[in-house]
């Protein structure tokens, strides 16, 4: 091997390396979510998975963890106001998300922290993702869990409906 030919190889493996890097940050990023899901034994979902969701939910919950949030032994983000602070529960949650729905005068069969998920849930049907998707971003483990979302989108089954197939029979 010529000393040309080493300083190809190099150059090549130079321009590699940040998506080398990025690939095993990623590896490195799914096997600690899958750790803490088994250690858990619940759903992870990482807040920003998004570039652009960073500026509408990164900056501002960074901001509320370096200057709000209490300092806690707790690795969860949010906790209870009172003293001593712990994670916020199902309980908590609800305090806090049903007033606000409430409030917003926002018509729902339910008031609590699922109506969000019914939110979350209703908005990726309507960006177009698969129910499989949807599942897996909600950590639903079968397909019927999700069939609760398939509600019909009369808008989008008029625009089907009104698309002209020409002179096909």
């Amino acid at each position: 091997m010529s000393p040309l030919d080493l300083l190809w190889l190099f150059f090549i493996l130079s321009s590699l390396q940040p998506v080398l890097q990025r690939r095993w940050l990623d590896y490195q990023r799914a096997r600690a979510f899958t750790a803490l899901e088994k250690k858990r034994q619940s759903r992870v979902i990482g807040l920003i998975h998004r570039q652009e969701t960073m500026a509408f939910l990164g900056f501002p919950l960074a901001r509320y963890i370096d200057t709000v949030r209490p300092p806690s032994l707790h690795p969860e983000v949010f906790l209870g106001l009172n003293s001593p602070r712990r994670p916020l529960g199902r309980s908590g949650i609800y305090k806090v998300v049903s007033p606000r729905i409430l409030a917003l005068g926002i018509e729902v069969a339910r008031r609590g922290p699922h109506a969000l998920r019914h939110a979350c849930a209703a908005r990726l049907v309507a960006e177009g993702l698969t129910f499989k998707e949807i599942g897996d971003h909600l950590g639903h483990r079968s397909s019927s869990a999700t069939s609760a979302y398939a509600k019909v989108d009369l808008a989008a089954l008029r625009e089907v409906g009104d698309f002209d197939l020409g002179d096909l029979q």
